[in-house]
């Protein structure tokens, strides 16, 4: 996505997005006037611009690839630290259940919504998964 399809303040916001800014912030900082929680609504909307969000989302592809980072690499990582002490296993089965989308912060997500090829799973991954689902379930009760 080419920045020159940007007006130069969505650009400013975008940038400030992607510097980390909570879409507010950068919202006003990009020159847009609101207050409260309408700065906060249209920060939103801008994130939901298809300008704006093919922008962000080029961006954030090419920081990746920079970083020589993927969604594969991390979750190889995730497993490895689950099998090390209690406390980081906790954190990142966590975070592997987040990514399946096993749930989310607030009301129990049904398991069965989330569609995931299985398959690709080692016998030890999916004993890890059916625990982990296991004790979301007790947890639900």
């Amino acid at each position: 996505m080419s920045p020159a399809l940007l007006n130069p303040r969505q650009l400013k916001f975008a940038e400030g997005v992607l510097a980390g800014k909570i879409p507010k912030d950068a919202y006003i900082e990009a020159g847009y006037r609101a207050r409260g929680l309408s700065a906060h609504s249209a920060a939103h909307r801008m994130l939901k611009n298809d300008d704006i969000s093919a922008f962000l989302n080029s961006a954030n592809a090419k920081a990746i690839a920079k970083a020589e980072l993927s969604a594969e690499w991390v979750l190889d990582r995730l497993k490895q630290i689950a099998s090390g002490d209690r406390g980081s296993a906790v954190r990142a089965l966590e975070l592997l259940g987040k990514h399946l989308r096993l749930w989310k912060d607030g009301p129990v997500v049904a398991v069965n919504a989330v569609q995931f090829d299985y398959s690709k799973l080692t016998d030890s991954e999916l004993q890890t998964l059916s625990e982990l689902m296991e004790r979301t379930e007790v947890a639900a009760n």
